[in-house]
């Protein structure tokens, strides 16, 4: 029997329509399949972030609890009359995690809103090994920055203007990060001058050596370690505090009348390969209050890795 024009003409359309039909239902499947690997990749990273997040809540709730152990012990030491010189070091093991801290009164550093030119010349001349020209040139960005505002400072407005950073506040550094709206200062210099400076908002601060780092104690010494590492020893085996006043070959720049009760606190968990540091800013002016410290600022976990040196998992 053969088809007619109209049978075979149907007979197309219906093939035509079930291949349409077909490349849809492809099309749909394939859709779908993209869309659920998808939700399963967004799954997966939702699920890894919030691992990572746990991880770095589970660490900062230890690293603060390290640091409260550190200032319970300090506390005690104090109630022992113990005359603490220099850093106050303290190790221990909080829920199978090894934990080291470190705690520097501010008197031991370098105050960004108290130092003098030739002071801070030094200062970044031994921390960033600058030239000496090119650093008393930086510290007079910085002495500028901080004085009060005047007619002078015009030219200086429109410098900083044309290199895009803020206008000078003409006052005092309310953060050591204030640095980088300096002229002339960048991130890596924040990060090498980090460890030995500090703000301070109402008072000025002078360093004294008997509370300051060895880190600290080198940029007094203009960079000379063997000056820094004798002072360092004999300010741990003097009997008599009064020979802590013998630093001639320090530069005096540096020193003056501290009062401020702030501490710096650096905390460092060891976990697996890595290393997580907190640093906290705490007041113990309440020492001998029912409310021994306070808290005044923490900053962000750091992560970093570490390797072994012999070379065993």
């Amino acid at each position: 029997m053969g088809y007619s024009v109209s049978q075979f003409s149907k007979a197309s359309h219906k093939k035509a329509n079930q291949g349409l039909a077909l490349v849809m239902v492809m099309w749909l499947v394939a859709a779908m399949s993209l869309l659920v690997a998808g939700v399963l990749y967004s799954a997966r990273m939702d699920v890894k972030q919030v691992q990572l997040q746990s991880k770095f809540s589970k660490h900062e709730a230890l690293a603060d609890g390290a640091a409260k152990l550190l200032l319970r012990d300090y506390n005690f030491a104090l109630g022992e009359q113990l005359e603490m010189r220099g850093p106050y070091l303290w190790q221990g093991e909080l829920l199978g995690v090894a934990a080291k801290g470190r705690m520097v009164s501010v008197k031991g550093l370098i105050d960004l809103n108290s130092v003098g030119l030739d002071a801070m010349a030094q200062l970044l001349s031994v921390r960033l090994e600058m030239e000496p020209e090119q650093a008393l040139e930086l510290a007079q960005n910085l002495i500028d920055w901080r004085r009060p505002v005047s007619g002078e400072f015009t030219g200086m407005h429109a410098e900083y203007e044309a290199l895009g950073l803020p206008v000078p506040r003409h006052d005092r550094l309310l953060s050591v990060a204030d640095l980088l709206a300096v002229n002339g200062f960048n991130f890596e210099m924040l990060q090498a001058l980090n460890d030995v400076v500090y703000v301070e908002r109402s008072i000025s601060g002078g360093v004294d050596p008997a509370s300051a780092p060895i880190e600290v104690l080198s940029v007094l010494a203009n960079g000379n370690e063997e000056v820094a590492l004798n002072y360092e020893t004999m300010r741990r085996e003097a009997e008599d505090s009064s020979e802590l006043l013998n630093h001639a070959e320090f530069n005096a720049d540096f020193f003056g009348q501290n009062a401020s009760t702030l501490m710096r606190l650096d905390i460092e968990l060891r976990v697996e390969q890595e290393i997580m540091t907190r640093r906290l800013w705490v007041d113990t002016a309440g020492f001998s209050n029912a409310v021994p410290w306070e808290v005044v600022r923490v900053e962000p976990m750091q992560i970093s890795q570490f390797s072994n040196p012999s070379g065993s998992r």
